[in-house]
């Protein structure tokens, strides 16, 4: 509380006899004193402390030696349990000089109260009020060699062995990034070295200097750290291990063939590396086993374009609609496919790791069962595109294929049939339906709904929404296709020297705006003071980047973004009209293509293209819709998750988790709140207790999970997964 955790750490390892340069803190009662009588010199940058300070600061400087410091930013918030500060606050290098101290000073101070700091404070659970600064002041080492080291591998959770990383010159370098540094990695018990990585460190920022220099060629491409250095670090590291009882993350620096420990701080994201190793190694261990099986191999689906990594909630939801019994398997079967016993009971998609990805070996069931024909592999790893097609390789009998294609026939027969008005259906009569019900749903007051009623309101919306309008919004999108290949054909036969892929996409623009030119057209009136927020905000609020989570806050939640994002048109091209010069381009040329056309073939062009054009559209405004409704699930998630005291965080649990939840919490349990869940957290990360929480059906804890699910989340995050695996 009076040193801050940084300046803490360093005292308690000079008495511990580590190699720490000696220096002095300005403490929290100075910076609260200060701030209370509002003394010095004050601007948004700093506040320069007051005559009295300053001679106390400049005497301690004086009784080091005065010299080249460092001066750090050493918060009563730094390093807590489950919240690292490293990166939040200001740190100066080669201050040496009254001025530059003073002044190095009043800046740490300034960045205590930053929108960065306040945001992660925030997220944290954290109180900036209950937050001081003090500031380190360090002998700075003139670092030959830097660099940090940690205890146990940050990258994979290991903690059999250390991780250090190194560069020539000051440490800065490879703190900030700026360079690539050596790597070495060694066993934990015996300090044996199993790899070391020369890279090429092409900068530095030399002993003395503050700004980075390139890196002499002779020293680029040469390991900086030799035997007796690697050696007396790892020794260092189990020192300050041990000390600490965790594990570190520790800045080092070798001055003229000493060593110094700088700063050593918990590791605070070992348990989300730990978590990226057991996600990655349990994924290659299904994976194998399920190709074993016969499932795959598995290519990423074009859901994943929208969705790229889906909350639980989220993806329980999308999960179940996808299947061939869900929403999706039902606009199959409105169009006349019948996809598998397999498909409709499980489905053909597979999250792995977070990401969304089709089964190969399942997809062509949500046609019909046998559907004789199978994926290319070597066609998906060219162009994984290609899983957006229906398969081509025949994977059945010359009869199986005939009858494939008769029903293909005569599916496409009734396509063409539901071309003729499915449209005319849509906009008069489907999509004003479904706008009056979301209406009525809208003016519902959540908050008066008993849990049991908001449990059976969260299964009505989604039955309504995901079971009965989403096949119907998304059933012009197979339409659509038909009539784009009819067109695509049309034009292979009609027109030799054009790339028909191309010249067929410029000619399937729609020249009647879509909702979402709309909503830009919109943006571009408020820039213009032609349209008020509230009103853009009724229309289209239920909208957002990233739409298809759950999770994500929709417009009419953050109407200041809206408003960011309309002062960006400002001064711009009008939407509306760069539509119409581009509808105007496509006009002509498609009077440039017609008039090379035989009477007959003409027609049949512009009868190509009415449908193209009626039906393309319904990409966005079928989204717009969908979305609509997908408003009133988030709604009542949020309301259960206002009810148990998690907040947001209950996007983090499975659709039957939440439901038990709540159920549970009408029984009488206790609900932890979101703050209760972070102080849990910091307690079992320190093994302190387990979840305090009552609330709990058989082995299912709301807070634990929440907390497990966060963390796994963010290290599939970091996840790098090929577009197909094959795990055959």
């Amino acid at each position: 509380a009076l040193a801050g955790g940084k300046a803490v750490n360093l005292g308690i390892l000079l008495r511990a006899g580590f190699p720490v340069p000696g220096g002095f803190v300005v403490t929290t009662s100075a910076y609260r004193a200060e701030r209370a009588s509002g003394e010095g010199q004050a601007d948004i940058e700093r506040q320069l402390p007051s005559d009295a300070l300053k001679r106390q600061i400049l005497d301690a400087y004086e009784s080091i030696g005065r010299g080249a410091v460092a001066v750090r930013s050493s918060a009563t918030a730094e390093d807590m349990a489950g919240a690292s500060m490293a990166g939040q606050y200001d740190t100066f290098l080669h201050v040496h000089d009254d001025a530059t101290l003073l002044d190095a000073v009043g800046r740490c101070w300034a960045s205590l109260d930053s929108p960065r700091t306040r945001s992660y404070l925030r997220e944290h659970g954290i109180d900036l009020a209950q937050v001081a600064m003090a500031v380190v002041v360090q002998k700075l080492v003139r670092a030959d060699v830097a660099g940090v080291l940690f205890t146990a591998n940050p990258r994979t959770g290991n903690r059999t062995e250390m991780l250090a990383e190194a560069a020539w010159g000051l440490g800065e370098a490879v703190v900030s990034g700026r360079v690539q540094p050596d790597v070495l990695r060694l066993i934990r018990e015996t300090g044996e070295l199993v790899e070391h990585r020369v890279s090429d460190k092409r900068i530095m920022i030399p002993a003395g200097g503050d700004v980075e220099v390139e890196t002499p060629e002779a020293m680029r491409r040469v390991a900086c750290l030799q035997n007796g250095h690697i050696h007396q670090l790892w020794q260092l590291g189990r020192r300050a291990a041990d000390h600490f009882a965790g594990e570190q993350d520790i800045e080092w620096a070798v001055q003229e063939g000493s060593l110094f420990l700088l700063q050593s701080r918990p590791i605070t994201t070992l348990e989300e590396a730990e978590a990226y190793g057991a996600i990655l190694s349990m994924t290659q261990s299904a994976l194998k086993l399920e190709a074993d099986a016969g499932r795959g191999p598995w290519v990423r689906h074009n859901l994943g374009e929208t969705l790229p990594h889906p909350t639980p909630l989220t993806w329980s939801v999308m999960e179940r609609f996808m299947a061939g019994a869900g929403g999706f398997g039902q606009m199959y079967r409105s169009a006349g496919f019948e996809p598998s016993e397999t498909c409709r009971r499980e489905g053909f998609l597979r999250l792995i790791a977070g990401r969304i990805y089709m089964d190969t070996s399942r997809a062509a069931g949500v046609f019909f069962d046998g559907f004789p024909f199978k994926y290319d592999l070597e066609a998906l790893r060219t162009n994984p595109d290609a899983a957006q097609a229906p398969p081509t390789i025949p994977n059945g009998s010359l009869y199986a294929r005939w009858k494939a294609g008769r029903r293909i026939g005569a599916i496409n027969r009734k396509l063409a049939a539901m071309a003729d008005d499915l449209d005319h259906q849509l906009r008069q009569k489907i999509f004003p339906k479904f706008g009056d019900y979301v209406a009525a749903e809208r003016a519902k007051d959540l908050s008066r709904l008993s849990p049991t009623e908001l449990a059976q309101l969260w299964r009505d919306r989604q039955s309504k929404v995901m079971d009965e309008f989403a096949p119907q919004s998304l059933l012009p999108s197979l339409v659509e296709g038909m009539v784009l290949g009819e067109l695509r054909r049309f034009l292979a036969e009609q027109v030799w020297d054009r790339d028909i892929d191309e010249l067929a996409t410029t000619l399937s623009s729609s020249p009647t705006p879509n909702m979402t030119l709309l909503a830009d057209a919109g943006l571009f009136e408020i820039a213009a003071g032609k349209r008020t927020l509230e009103d853009w905000l009724t229309r289209f609020g239920h909208r957002a980047a990233g739409e298809f989570d759950l999770a994500t806050p929709r417009w009419r939640e953050q109407p200041e973004a809206v408003r960011k994002l309309a002062d960006r048109l400002a001064g711009g091209a009008d939407p509306v009209q760069l539509h119409e010069a581009h509808a105007r381009s496509v006009r002509k040329k498609v009077d440039e293509l017609r008039a090379g056309m035989q009477p007959p073939a003409a027609r049949e062009f512009d009868r190509l293209l009415d449908r193209v054009w009626r039906y393309i559209s319904f990409r966005e405004d079928g989204k717009f819709y969908l979305m609509l409704g997908y408003d009133l699930l988030r709604d009542v998630a949020r309301e259960v998750g206002r009810r148990l005291g998690v907040g947001e965080d209950v996007f983090y649990l499975r659709e039957d988790e939440m439901l038990a939840a709540l159920a549970v919490s009408a029984a009488g349990a206790l609900a932890p709140s979101s703050a209760e869940i972070q102080k849990d957290e910091g307690r079992r990360q320190n093994g302190k207790t387990n979840s305090p929480f009552s609330l709990q059906t058989s082995d299912f804890s709301l807070a634990s999970t929440i907390v497990s699910r966060k963390r796994n989340f963010r290290a599939q995050a970091r996840i790098n997964l090929p577009h197909v695996i094959d795990a055959s």
